[in-house]
């Protein structure tokens, strides 16, 4: 059983971190990015995968260290940086509003939306129209709604690459074909890694 800090999932859930450390750094150069994600991914699957084999417990360490070398750079990596870049363009962009997203902009939006609501309340003295005036009071903040729109929607679309990336852990070792043999280095002996079943676990 592999332990749960070397999981496929877990190893990509410190990747991630790692990873949102630099995002910003590569905003307006994808290839670069991709260039440098690929670079730590390859880093810090190695260093879990030297942690790992220090540990007692794992059956088969180097079925799991191949696991973890082909999802990671196979799976995740395409995955997330298909992701990454979306967003650091999505921030440059100021999530589609541009220079009314700065300070600055904000500023002259709220200036407007006051002159607008004095305009219509001399012009137009209709109760009904209250939810024109709402609208007009909240279009400084529509730039902030969209960032927590886009960040929210980039958070679940991690966390669900990280549930895929669970399954494929939990749906990998159960099928070893010849492929999967394993040389115990210790004795040079080399073995066919055995199924384990329900009924081993309980014993």
């Amino acid at each position: 059983m592999v332990p749960t800090d070397y999981r496929l999932d877990k190893v990509c859930t410190k990747l991630v971190e790692r990873l949102e450390g630099i995002r910003r750094s590569f905003a307006g150069d994808p290839d670069r990015a991709a260039a440098e994600f690929r670079r730590l991914a390859r880093q810090h699957v190695e260093a879990a995968i030297r942690e790992y084999r220090g540990v007692a417990m794992p059956d088969h360490p180097r079925v799991q260290a191949s696991l973890l070398r082909r999802e990671v750079l196979q799976t995740f990596l395409p995955r997330y940086t298909r992701l990454a870049t979306e967003m650091n363009q999505a921030e440059e962009e100021n999530f589609g509003f541009g220079a009314w997203a700065e300070p600055q902009g904000k500023v002259i939006l709220a200036v407007l939306a006051m002159l607008a609501l004095l305009t219509c309340g001399r012009l137009i003295r209709v109760p009904e129209l209250w939810p024109l005036d709402l609208s007009v009071l909240v279009l400084p903040f529509l730039s902030d709604f969209a960032a927590w729109m886009y960040q929210g929607r980039y958070r679940r679309r991690i966390e669900a690459l990280l549930d895929d990336l669970a399954r494929v852990q939990d749906l990998s070792h159960p099928y070893l074909g010849k492929d999967e043999l394993i040389a115990d280095e210790s004795d040079n002996v080399v073995h066919l890694l055995p199924l384990r079943s329900e009924d081993d676990d309980d014993e």
